[in-house]
């Protein structure tokens, strides 16, 4: 018996969404009877999952242990957040290392739409907030429960639209999903929603340059933007809305932002009202800090006893400083002055 024939057998058939909801037309992982489309340009062949196991550098046993063992293969914990708790799913080692070759061998090979810049190479809050520098009018809008809404039809649905056969995308969207969608937590995950958002990203992107507006993405964060203010923006607001639940994704509409020039506009923590700016509160916290941190003792202004601390203030006073050249030097000129 092959693995796929193995693994057909050990799991129980997939209920889920209706077919092509949010993502490419999709039926259950693992049935048969569907051409498989071309091999997207520079992805390694796997034409069965003894293939994908030599691109994983891991054996089929150990692919297929992962597998059939899946919930064990995950901690859980819960941090908090501005409203409520998050609920972190960390894969534990060996999961990990296989879900690292993953992306290092599939996902990272493949781009994402232009509007998307979280998550990925030479792209950052900076390249995401640039574009709405000094618009009259930013919208910003939040997607909920972001992983939790890629689930593993749409995830068997990429690798299906990568080229890959039924029993492959089978194995992979086992390996990258628990509990039937995405973990938060996973190293594949980041890259796999960027991949599903595709098509949104296309939409949204067409909608607002028709509009002579700005769209972009980080994460679970969309912002628009635009030079004038003058379009009726609950109507514009809604328009969005109806683009990204038919994509199979959800707004959380408390967090729905609508900001004139008049206001302060923050994208991904920077001010962008006239020029990007980082965060007063954040060059404000830095520099008490590092008073607190002169006078006193590093020691006495490490109130969370974080390890490297030292390394930890640095790297935020680089990251004012890349943003803001001027208010960065003049911190870095006070960490100076600290006995570290």
């Amino acid at each position: 018996m092959g693995l796929f024939d193995f693994l057909k057998d050990l799991f129980n058939p997939v209920k889920g969404p209706p077919p092509g909801k949010g993502g490419p037309p999709v039926s259950r992982p693992g049935s048969g009877g569907r051409p498989v489309r071309p091999l997207a340009a520079g992805l390694p062949p796997a034409r069965d999952t003894g293939e994908l196991a030599a691109i994983l550098r891991t054996t089929p046993e150990k692919v297929a242990w992962l597998v059939r063992e899946t919930g064990r293969h995950y901690a859980t914990w819960q941090v908090p957040k501005a409203h409520g708790r998050r609920t972190i799913e960390a894969p534990k080692k060996q999961l990990r290392g296989v879900q690292r070759a993953i992306h290092r061998e599939i996902l990272s090979r493949v781009s994402p739409a232009e509007a998307a810049h979280g998550f990925r190479k030479g792209r950052s809050p900076r390249t995401n907030a640039s574009p709405h520098v000094a618009k009259e009018m930013v919208i910003k809008l939040d997607l909920r429960d972001f992983f939790w809404q890629v689930t593993r039809n749409r995830v068997a649905g990429l690798f299906r639209s990568l080229g890959y056969p039924e029993d492959v995308a089978l194995v992979l969207w086992r390996l990258c999903c628990h509990k039937g969608r995405l973990p938060q937590g996973a190293p594949t995950s980041p890259a796999i929603t960027n991949l599903v958002c595709r098509r949104l990203d296309a939409r949204l992107a067409a909608a607002i340059r028709s509009m002579n507006g700005d769209y972009t993405r980080y994460a679970d964060d969309l912002t628009f933007s635009f030079r004038e203010a003058r379009l009726p923006m609950p109507r514009l607001a809604r328009f969005l809305r109806r683009i990204i639940s038919d994509e199979g994704f959800r707004v959380a509409p408390e967090k729905t932002r609508f900001l004139r020039r008049s206001s302060r506009q923050a994208v991904t923590g920077l001010t962008v009202n006239a020029k990007l700016s980082p965060p007063r509160r954040e060059v404000r916290a830095l520099r008490a800090l590092l008073h607190e941190a002169r006078l006193r003792g590093p020691e006495a202004a490490n109130r969370d006893h974080l390890k490297g601390f030292s390394a930890v203030v640095r790297g935020r006073i680089e990251a004012v400083r890349a943003i803001d050249r001027a208010k960065g030097e003049k911190l870095l000129a006070e960490y100076r002055r600290v006995s570290w």
